[in-house]
Order: C-alpha cells, then structure tokens, then sequence
C-alpha cells in the first residue's frame, strides 16, 4: 500500500510518501496554501498520481502528549479529506519532527531560504519513517 504523509500548517504542507513494502519515506513537495478547496485539488493529484491507499496526518501534541487548538484543526482537515476523497486517514504523532527537520537541514549547511522551503516535507518523511518502523516493528 502506498501512503501519503502530510504534515498540515497554516502557511504550507509537507507532503512525502512510502510504499509499505519497501518501507522507505521519501519528501515529495510542499504545498503553498491559499484555501482549502485548491489544497485538495493538488491533495486529489498526488492520491491520484502516487496511488495512494491512505493519508498519515501528522498530530501536533504537546511535549506531555496533549492535544490543543492546533491537533483539532488537524483532526478537522482528516474528516473533510475522508469524506472528499473516500480514503483512510490514520493519524500520527508528529512531535518534534519539524525541530528534528531543522537540525537535518542545518547539519546539511542548507540556507535559510531552502530551509524555509524544504522543512515542512522533511519533517513528513520522519514521521511517516517513524510510522513505518512502528508498522514494521508491529507486523
């Protein structure tokens, strides 16, 4: 099965993907938003292109494993993609993937600006490796 992992902000997407089979993440794109119904648009493309089976969501939790404002807009963009796409949606701790895609980019001496641009998919590629690993570890 192949899985599409996003990793939602309110300014832009990370987006990666893995086939359960191999069990490999890799980045894909980042999406700029502009609105919701352009986001599945480009959502709708990459299901489509990639054959995609199912969409990990990344869940922002607090360093306690809290859910807050952020998780329920998360949970919320998950109901409206099921029910637009029909697909399973599992949802994943995202904690720390975005600090850890920072150090990633930093170590990599990548500029501020290609930072900015790449973080957002690099911290969707570790937590959909993290997720494969869980599946992996669980078969």
């Amino acid at each position: 099965m192949r899985i599409l992992a996003l990793d939602i902000g309110t300014k832009r997407i990370g987006v990666a993907k893995a086939n359960t089979i191999i069990s490999v993440a890799t980045p894909l794109t980042t999406i700029h938003r502009t609105n919701n119904e352009n986001d599945f648009d480009i959502i709708k493309n990459l299901i489509k292109e990639n054959q995609i089976g199912k969409i990990l969501l990344g869940l922002p939790l607090t360093l306690t494993g809290r859910e807050e404002h952020f998780a329920k807009y998360v949970r919320e963009f998950g109901s409206l993609l099921e029910e637009k796409f029909n697909i399973e949606i599992v949802y994943w701790d995202e904690r720390l993937s975005s600090v850890s895609a920072e150090k990633i980019l930093t170590i990599g001496k990548v500029s501020k600006r290609t930072r900015k641009e790449n973080v957002d998919r690099i911290a969707a590629t570790i937590f959909l490796q993290n997720y494969l690993d869980y599946l992996k570890r669980n078969k």
